[in-house]
């Protein structure tokens, strides 16, 4: 009844065509960043040990859960990989959840409204977590599709 996709049909069903890529890779960027609020002045006050903590967090939490619960439902045959994915695609996929800032940016707006310095660090690690998850996420998406054709086996799913 339902055609199995690819996975490389399945990122381009959720990606689409209908933004361009100017729309997709500075405006969309610069509306997140401005509404985030973050003061970049000189005097605003950054505390970088909180900068690296929430950026390290964001990043290696989601990948570490994503990944892991994927892994172990694949392995104890809860659920299969699509046709043609491989488990290092999976993995980049799991960085790719470490871009989804809305909520970690109300959390800390709740946890620091009354201290400037730690709310305006938390978001700076905030938007530097998403952009790591987003630029190694996307490498490992890609070293999976060339791994996908000169190892055909590490589709673990099947």
């Amino acid at each position: 009844f339902f055609k199995q996709k690819t996975a490389y049909e399945m990122l381009r069903s959720l990606v689409g065509s209908e933004m361009c890529i100017r729309d997709r890779y500075l405006i969309m960027p610069l509306f997140a960043l401005a509404n985030t609020g973050v003061n970049f002045t000189n005097n605003s006050g950054i505390d970088y040990s909180l900068v690296t903590t929430i950026c390290i967090s964001l990043f290696l939490g989601k990948t570490i859960g994503v990944f892991s619960f994927s892994f172990l439902s694949v392995k104890m045959k809860m659920s299969e990989l699509p046709l043609n994915t491989n488990m290092i695609m999976i993995f980049g996929i799991a960085m790719l959840a470490g871009v989804g800032f809305t909520m970690s940016l109300f959390i800390s707006s709740l946890a620091f409204s009354n201290n400037f310095i730690y709310s305006n660090s938390s978001k700076l690690g905030i938007i530097l977590g998403s952009l790591v998850a987003g630029i190694l996420g996307s490498i490992f998406i890609k070293l999976g599709i060339k791994g996908q054709k000169n190892l055909p086996n590490l589709n673990i799913g099947e």
